[in-house]
């Protein structure tokens, strides 16, 4: 009963550090670099799960397209989040991150005309 309120504060101590980290390694690597390195240990992570919760076998019924669209576009993301925090501040970057959720929706109806639903 505590292990899924164990992997949720994990998770939280993990975003709410993740920025902070990135921005001190950024003095001492590349963006690329410090990509490579917030992927491969979330990489170890995630495989750790999947194979501590007998799911591997699984795994092939998902597909390519999946894995392939998750390389893509979380990579993209973060390689343009992590170039963006090596330019500014480690908090104006978690503040821009944190409204993702508020401005999203708002540009998809300002832009898009997308209306905007509960």
């Amino acid at each position: 009963m505590m292990l899924p309120v164990a992997a949720m504060l994990a998770a939280t101590v993990g975003f709410a550090m993740a920025s902070t980290l990135s921005k001190l390694l950024l003095a001492h690597l590349a963006t690329t670099q410090v990509n490579m390195l917030r992927f491969g240990v979330a990489a170890l992570v995630l495989w750790g799960v999947v194979v501590a919760t007998g799911q591997l076998s699984r795994i092939g019924r998902v597909g390519i397209k999946p894995f392939i669209l998750g390389l893509i576009d979380p990579g993209t993301v973060s390689l343009i989040f992590v170039t963006g925090l090596s330019l500014t501040k480690a908090s104006h970057g978690l503040v821009l991150f944190a409204l993702a959720p508020v401005l999203m929706p708002l540009l998809a109806f300002l832009v898009l005309r997308e209306p905007i639903r509960r």
